[in-house]
């Protein structure tokens, strides 16, 4: 049987679920902004070049911090001719990039050889 009581219960609950669940979406969306405010995305136009500190995906954008207190993102890129093929599996602290003005490649370097994205393309990839 169903008291007043348990009404109350019940009602008190859902209400904390609620408020919970607003909180948690609404944090989430500042966390999400202020992420954006301090990682610009990386223009057609603009340049970049430093020594990766750390490199980092949010809600499918790329995130990098580099040495030289610079920070930018990028979206999702990858080249099938490496292994791993997602630019930032690929891309490690460390490495230097480089991404020329008016250019939509960004450059890799790491152990002398240099490596290359297209942001925003999927590149090499094979046919099977």
């Amino acid at each position: 049987m169903v008291t007043k009581n348990n009404n109350i219960k019940i009602g008190l609950i859902v209400a904390v679920v609620i408020i919970v669940a607003f909180l948690f979406f609404y944090l989430t969306i500042l966390f999400q902004q202020n992420i954006e405010k301090k990682h610009p995305r990386i223009a057609y136009n603009g340049s970049v070049f430093g020594k990766v500190k750390k490199v980092w995906v949010n809600i499918g954008v790329v995130n990098f911090n580099l040495y030289n207190l610079k920070q930018f993102s990028t979206v999702d890129s990858r080249n099938y001719d490496y292994s791993p093929e997602f630019i930032d599996e690929f891309i490690i602290n460390g490495d230097s990039i480089y991404k020329p003005k008016n250019s939509d490649t960004l450059y890799v370097f790491r152990d002398n050889n240099k490596y290359f994205f297209i942001l925003g393309k999927f590149i090499n990839k094979k046919n099977k």
